[in-house]
């Protein structure tokens, strides 16, 4: 499970970059749902890396998963790659409500009228 973690970032990069190139053909429902829709889909994997961690022995809980080599001279190697412990799921987790509900309360009309 821990191979599929890049999609904690690919994500809300993905949702970026949506809305960077194609915003000005949407409504900005839409623009807020794809904002919001990749942050909590990154917070859903965020989830499943919790529970993954949790179901590993307290020593083993510092998962090292390798991207792609990003520097290789000679003996010298350097590689791009995510460290999954238990502070960084904490980490993903507990900044999502306030990023994701301000959003949501932002492109409802039902929610907040006045915007």
């Amino acid at each position: 499970m821990f191979e599929y973690s890049w999609i904690l970032l690919a994500l809300p990069a993905a949702g970026l970059l949506i809305n960077l190139l194609f915003g000005q053909y949407f409504s900005r429902t839409i623009i807020g749902g794809i904002a919001t829709g990749a942050v909590g889909l990154a917070f859903l994997v965020g989830v499943a890396l919790f529970f993954g961690l949790t179901q590993l022995p307290p020593e083993e809980q510092i998962v090292t998963i390798q991207l792609w080599d990003w520097i290789n001279i000679g003996a010298f190697e350097v590689d791009a790659a995510l460290l999954i412990t238990p502070l960084t799921v904490i980490m993903v987790l507990l900044p999502w409500p306030s990023i994701s509900i301000p959003h949501r309360h932002r492109w409802d009309p039902v929610i907040a009228p006045w915007v």
